[in-house]
């Protein structure tokens, strides 16, 4: 800790006790740097612990980058420096330097670094850099606050002149600000602290009484931002042929945009990157240490510079998709062996586990981006088989977005892993915060999201700097990398998923007989095929093969290639929008609940065959299931005629459109606008919503459905719900996860409306019975508005509402029109709302857990029976048979959520026979006489939920 403490510190001195080490006298001093943490209080000031471990953190960039750290421009920490601390870590410095015999070179030593530095290079042995205290002191040095982002120099005129001041007293060769800066604001922060430095140079020569030597220069101070620093780090670190190249990429579109007029620093990295990947520059004598700028008449400014740059980018490119190709090599010579990531936060453990498992001998230092190529190494596991262990780039928050860029092909081989070992620092006080980092970046490079939930294991390491541990999730496996604690733990683990995934696995294959060369080819070629359980009919083939995981794979993206979700005409005869259905299971997070919650009743074992063919594995299913599939095939055979009053009711329906909306439109009475209302509410209930959950087949009629397509289309985007949006929300959410977090419906009028007994009680909750009616107006004007901002839908259609319930009502009636308008919406969302929130929030109905509603669409635990438990008692039914006809079975939820796509008079005729079921499997079956019981029983729900 020499001359720390000192006022006026000259170039060279060091921070701490380098200049004791061997690689000081063989290397020289490292650079010189200020870390200057700006802290931005108008956008919301973080708490204090979190505003210093980002300071320690550009703290642990710059020392990854090889400099000497000064101590920040506030020059002291708020309660002093601890002295006592410093002495300590001195101390066993000393005492370790002395034991270890750094002060004299072994035998053989000789001055070329090789391909790896020395770790006196980094203070990666350094006790001050491990000490707690001192590392928070120097932290808190480098808070810098500002109110207010200058465009000019980023800090305000004050902020500048005391860092300007500070530069003057203990000159440096950097100044590393950790935040993104523009060009101009380092151009001009470069100006005003060399203008600093040399003013002190001159002051103090003069009063030492030393002139200044003609012609010299000071080297000058360059401004580094946190891009541009990480940008360096990458750099230094590169070893790989394809690690340089895309550092280079990643510098080159950084340097594109900083070419500025007077830069001298710019120029010279300029100068020093074209020399990489352009070609050498001869040197002018004279200017061996620095580069002048000179002006010249362009066209455009630097307009050779860019074109030189851009010369370097497409050789850049070039050798990039070179290496994509060796890269594809590799991972086809790589095909059939389980792949095993490792991902994590930078520092977090990662090349410690490596090593741990693999014996790889990968070099281990406590520094920021230590690793940056991907190493891949063989594990063997206990079961005796093995894996490829792949290590690779660590994470940071504010990773440059060129930077991001350039590494995608780095993080695409990972994501393509089997299986990722998501290694966190445990003890670290940020944990959270990173874990959400490494995840957001995961996400970031395309990691699809059920990947994420099922795909991860969650590596606990340095749990041997923890205190205790009390509490472990079962997602997660601790261990210490340094001693190998809990490593054998963590191989079992990673040997049940590996040989989930090695294990061959038997499976019926369908396919069109069109198809029978090119599927049999493949199959016999990745595995065997049973003869003997060929099956010809109807112009498709099924048969069996036994495939490794991996070949399984492989056969979906075949299959896709082959079908691209085209089934064989015929294969959905008993029903039509099962195409439909298939396409939107597909797509969820639940496929296999969702497909067969649609064909319930129909030819299950048929259908499930055509389902396999696409990849879509059927549940587990047991007696329940079976009985609820008997019932709605009995009611769809007995009660035939019900198909057809819901095709004439619905054909009334949409023809009251023609009638009705022009009667609005041209009277804009209140008979016009509750009719329009009537006439709205049943539209949605029986068409827009039965029509999307039969796949866009209303009527089971080609011809009628086509025809009056066009007709539905319109009405659905201009005045409902955007039915791409609906399809995700209602069909994979609300159906498959009723009630739950993920349910867009009910759930999501917290905090307004607490409806659940996992939601937290707020104070206004104790009124919620009464203002919840005042809520009801305005829930279905908030459709047109939702389909645009919030999901995406045309314009188009939005206009069009806008002109027809708003402008022509208030141009042709004023403000009788606009009374219209909204008495037609504010009448629509009450009676349409309140039918529906009765059905799904009742003081009689049984809560399921969220976690419990949740782990039914894991891929472990598809269970069809849990599911429809869950669906039955979070769901109740109302009313009697017109009820049911003319609101299109929105009071018959249970029977609706059990069978989606069945004709709604069909739901009322399940109704007692479901009753029966549940009474039989004892699940609670709940159902009120009436509309007014089922809003009793809300209020009674909203009052109980309220006062708790």
């Amino acid at each position: 800790m020499r001359r720390l403490l000192a006022v006026r510190r000259p170039p060279g001195a060091r921070g701490f006790s380098y200049e004791d080490t061997l690689a000081y006298r063989l290397y020289g001093p490292k650079p010189l740097a200020v870390v200057v943490h700006p802290v931005i209080t108008h956008s919301g000031t973080k708490p204090w612990p979190q505003i210093l471990w980002d300071a320690e953190e550009a703290l642990g960039l710059a020392r990854a980058n090889r400099w000497d750290v000064l101590p920040g421009p506030n020059g002291t920490p708020p309660g002093g420096w601890d002295h006592e601390a410093f002495a300590r870590a001195e101390a066993e410095d000393l005492l370790r330097r002395s034991q270890s015999g750094a002060w004299s070179a072994p035998e053989g030593w000789h001055l070329d670094r090789g391909e790896e530095e020395s770790d006196d290079e980094y203070d990666v042995h350094e006790a001050a850099w491990k000490n707690g205290v001192v590392k928070r002191q120097w932290a808190e040095t480098c808070v810098v606050k500002v109110r207010q982002i200058n465009a000019n120099t980023f800090f305000g005129s004050g902020k500048v002149n005391e860092i300007a001041l500070y530069l003057a007293e203990n000159p440096c060769d950097f100044l590393f600000v950790n935040h993104t800066l523009t060009p101009n604001q380092a151009r001009n922060l470069e100006s005003v602290m060399n203008n600093a430095i040399a003013a002190g140079d001159a002051q103090q020569r003069r009063s030492e009484g030393r002139g200044i030597p003609p012609g010299s220069k000071y080297p000058g101070l360059e401004v580094i931002d946190r891009n541009r620093l990480v940008l360096e780090i990458f750099s230094l670190r590169a070893k790989s042929p394809q690690a340089k190249v895309q550092v280079g990429l990643a510098r080159l579109e950084y340097l594109k945009t900083r070419l500025t007029v007077g830069g001298k620093v710019r120029m010279r990295e300029t100068i020093r990157l074209l020399q990489e990947h352009v070609g050498p520059f001869k040197e002018v004598t004279g200017f061996r240490n620095d580069v002048d700028v000179q002006y010249h008449y362009e066209n455009k400014p630097f307009e050779a510079e860019r074109m030189l740059l851009r010369i370097a980018e497409v050789r850049l490119k070039r050798m990039m998709e070179t290496e994509k190709k060796v890269r594809k090599l590799h991972r086809q010579n790589r095909e059939g062996v389980p792949t095993i990531g490792i991902v994590g936060y930078t520092n977090a453990g990662k090349t410690s586990l490596m090593n741990r498992l693999t014996d790889a001998g990968l070099r281990e230092r406590d520094l920021l981006f230590q690793t940056l190529d991907t190493t891949m190494r063989k594990v063997k596991l206990p079961s005796g088989g093995h894996a490829i262990l792949a290590d690779s780039i660590g994470f940071i928050q504010h990773l440059p977005h060129n930077l991001f860029a350039a590494f995608q092909s780095t993080l695409e081989e990972l994501i393509d892993c089997d299986v990722l070992l998501h290694v966190r620092d445990i003890a670290h006080p940020q944990r959270t915060m990173q874990k959400e980092i490494v995840l957001k970046t995961l996400r970031s490079a395309g990691m699809p999201e059920n990947k994420l939930q099922s795909a991860v294991i969650e590596v606990w390491n340095k749990i041997d700097l923890l205190q205790s541990m009390s509490f472990v999730p079962p997602e997660a496996v601790p261990v210490c990398a340094a001693d190998g604690t809990g490593v054998q733990d963590l191989l079992q683990v990673m040997d049940a998923v590996v040989s989930a995934q090695v294990d061959r696995q038997r499976r019926t294959v369908q396919f069109p007989e069109e198809q029978m060369t090119q599927v049999m080819g493949f199959l016999r070629k990745q595995g065997t095929v049973d003869e003997e359980s060929f099956v010809f009919e109807d112009s498709l083939v099924s048969i069996d093969a036994v495939l490794p995981a991996i070949a399984w794979k492989r056969w979906e993206a075949e299959r896709k290639t082959l079908q691209d979700f085209k089934m064989p005409h015929g294969t959905f005869k008993s029903h039509p929008g099962g195409q439909e259905h298939l396409k939107t299971a597909a797509q969820s997070e639940c496929p296999a609940l969702l497909f067969l919650a649609y064909h319930m009743g129909c030819d299950l074992e048929r259908i499930g065959r055509a389902a396999k063919a696409l990849g879509v594995e059927m549940p587990d299913s047991g007696q329940l299931c079976a009985d609820v599939h008997a019932l709605v095939r009995k009611v769809k055979e007995e009660h035939k005629s019900q198909h057809w009053v819901f095709v004439v009711w619905s054909l009334i329906i949409t023809a009251g459109l023609f009638i009705v909306f022009p009667w609005f439109l041209l009277r804009a009475s209140v008979a016009a606008s509750i009719a329009a209302s009537f006439l709205f509410e049943v539209y949605f209930l029986n068409i827009f919503h039965t029509r999307h959950h039969k796949g866009g087949k209303l009527y089971d009629i080609p011809w009628l459905d086509r025809l009056t397509a066009p007709i539905y289309e319109v009405v659905d985007n201009t005045w409902g719900y955007n039915p791409a949006a609906w399809w995700k929300n209602h069909h994979d959410y609300h159906h498959m996860s009723t009630n739950s977090n993920c349910d867009p419906d009910m759930p999501a009028m917290y905090p307004l409306i607490r409806l659940f007994e996992g939601q937290e009680r707020l104070w206004f909750h104790v009124a919620q019975t009464f203002y919840y009616p005042l809520l009801l107006p305005f829930s279905i004007a908030r459709f047109p508005v939702q389909n645009v901002f919030q999901y995406g839908g045309p314009w188009g259609y939005f206009l069009l509402w806008i002109v027809l319930m708003w402008v022509w009502p208030c141009a042709m009636h004023g403000w009788t029109g606009l009374s219209a308008t909204l008495l037609v919406q504010g009448l629509t969302g009450v009676t349409l709302t309140t039918k529906f929130a009765v059905s799904h929030s009742h003081v009689d109905l049984v809560p399921h857990s969220t976690k419990e509603a949740d782990s039914l669409l894991t891929t472990k635990q598809m269970k069809m029976d849990a599911w429809m438990v869950n669906q039955i008692e979070e769901s109740m039914s109302w009313g009697g048979y017109w009820m049911t006809v003319i609101f299109g079975g929105i009071n018959m939820q249970i029977e609706h959520h059990v069978a989606p796509a069945l004709d709604p008079p069909l739901l009322w005729c399940m109704a007692d026979g479901l009753k029966e079921i549940c009474k039989k499997h004892k699940i609670q079956y709940t159902r009120e006489p009436s509309i007014f019981h089922a809003v009793f029983g809300l209020h009674r729900r909203l009052w109980e939920l309220g006062k708790l």
